[in-house]
């Protein structure tokens, strides 16, 4: 509760501030327009530079990590089991729990030839690790995470073995580097700054021929006509602060050197890409 009215209180203070910052989230462009409300106050807005979907007022980055690392809940991702359960589901493997990954598991290693084994993977996202985990239990060898939450990345590493940091320093300096797949879910639309985080995938991924695979809440005109009656409004809020679409991925990703190869329907409610670094 407390969180929620600080927040509620960040939106109204920035929609009243004698020269408020409106500038794209992304590409830091003026040329920016309102294209809709969310109760009343938080305003839509959208690039005509990028094309990227933001809400505004804007969160800074200490607010966004502060945010993540204490008041972020979403069952999916944020929920920790008790020891003696997280022990019960990684046995089995997640399989039948929400946290069950193994159909982009199946996705992902179908996309990268017999050799997928010996490939190093960067988890860009992790939580406590149930996708890296997955992972290794269909024999992967080098998994590498990260989990901007200090208190989940731990969780991982003590109760599951896992190898995940809260340090972008060790992404970069890590064994497995560069990486031959970056791997990232539900991660790109949380973020107060988005460059900081493709720019960190073309430092660190494999050239040439290394992937980048993501998938967030899809933004694209067909999927928010077939689930969200149209409007992006729903796609974002205190913990989502960007709406991507495909036409944002594709226009910005050669910008960090990725070459996009394949994409999914535009109409799913999830947005997926398969780039390849150049």
């Amino acid at each position: 509760m407390a969180s929620s009215l600080q927040y509620a209180l960040r939106v109204v203070t920035g929609r009243v501030l004698p020269f408020p910052d409106r500038s794209c989230a992304y590409c830091g462009s003026s040329k920016t327009r309102a294209v809709g409300t969310k109760h009343w106050i938080l305003q839509l807005r959208e690039c005509d530079d990028c094309g990227l979907k933001y809400r505004f007022p804007k969160d800074g980055i200490g607010c966004s990590r502060r945010f993540y690392e204490n008041d972020y809940d979403e069952p999916s991702v944020t929920d920790v089991p008790a020891p003696d359960e997280l022990r019960r589901l990684a046995e089995r493997g997640f399989q039948g729990s929400h946290f069950d990954k193994s159909e982009k598991v199946d996705f992902l290693l179908s996309r990268l030839g017999n050799a997928w084994k010996e490939l190093s993977y960067l988890d860009y996202g992790a939580s406590f690790g149930y996708f890296m985990h997955q992972l290794l239990g269909r024999g992967a060898r080098k998994v590498f995470g990260f989990e901007i939450s200090r208190s989940r990345a731990r969780v991982g590493n003590e109760l599951l073995g896992l190898d995940i940091s809260s340090d972008t320093v060790r992404i970069t300096e890590h064994s497995h580097a560069p990486f031959d797949v970056v791997y990232s879910s539900h991660v790109l639309e949380h973020l107060a700054c988005l460059d900081d985080a493709l720019s960190l995938f073309r430092q660190v991924v494999c050239r040439p021929e290394g992937k980048l695979v993501i998938w967030v809440p899809n933004a694209s005109p067909p999927a928010l006509e077939r689930w969200h009656g149209g409007s992006w409004a729903g796609l974002v809020g205190e913990p989502h602060p960007l709406a991507i679409d495909y036409s944002f991925l594709e226009r910005t990703l050669p910008k960090y050197g990725f070459s996009v190869v394949e994409e999914g329907d535009p109409s799913a409610e999830e947005l997926r890409i398969v780039a390849k670094a150049g």
